[in-house]
């Protein structure tokens, strides 16, 4: 994978997640331009091509940041981007995710611009996966934090008939709360499930 990918993915946005397994690769000044092309393809983005787009917001470079983020905009308005798809075990095409603290981050940033019903269960299955090796990934304590921000938003989209009420299922971070001990990770996850159960969003000690 490479750059010449990056411009096939430009050029020919229509192409499938094929031609868009090198988003994670965008770091460059053309980046923005990249991703904002990817906006046009012609279906909805897949597992892959969705999660890579939001990964692809950690670390943009700095002239292409506007661009990064305004193509992640579009491709929610043209219905390309849709709630449940992104798949975080696709995240960076390295079958095991990184940068977990920076995602976390931009997912808000992500939710700020109307798309929490994207990134909520983007980060529940982020800490699914994390749960599933022998040690919790690091950053797993940054994402289940971000779920804790989020969570109002989810009980009201949830309390008005907006979302279903199996978007509050959240089970990795249930199961991240149902851990032994008292990390940073555990007791947000804790804190979020609490306030799920109540209707009230949980909040975190401190």
């Amino acid at each position: 994978i490479g750059y010449s990918q990056l411009q096939e993915s430009a050029v020919f946005p229509a192409w499938s997640a094929a031609a868009a397994s090198g988003l994670w690769l965008c770091a460059g000044a053309e980046a923005g331009v990249v991703l904002r092309q990817e906006a046009r393809r012609a279906r909805p983005f897949g597992p892959a091509a969705a999660v890579n787009l939001l990964g692809a917001q950690r670390s943009p470079h700095l002239k292409a940041a506007g661009d990064a983020m305004t193509a992640v905009i579009e491709t929610w308005q043209r219905g390309l981007l849709r709630p449940g798809v992104a798949n975080p075990r696709y995240l960076d095409w390295e079958g095991t995710p990184r940068s977990l603290a920076a995602f976390a981050r931009v997912s808000l940033e992500v939710a700020e611009e109307g798309m929490a019903s994207v990134v909520w269960p983007v980060l529940d299955d982020l800490i699914t996966v994390s749960l599933s090796g022998a040690r919790m990934l690091p950053g797993t304590a940054d994402v289940a934090e971000a779920l804790a921000d989020l969570a109002p938003e989810a009980l009201a989209a949830v309390s008005t008939g907006v979302a279903e009420s199996n978007v509050l299922a959240v089970p990795g971070l249930r199961a991240l709360a149902a851990r032994g001990g008292s990390s940073r990770a555990v007791v947000a996850a804790r804190a979020v499930v609490k306030g799920l159960a109540t209707g009230l969003p949980g909040r975190l000690p401190g």
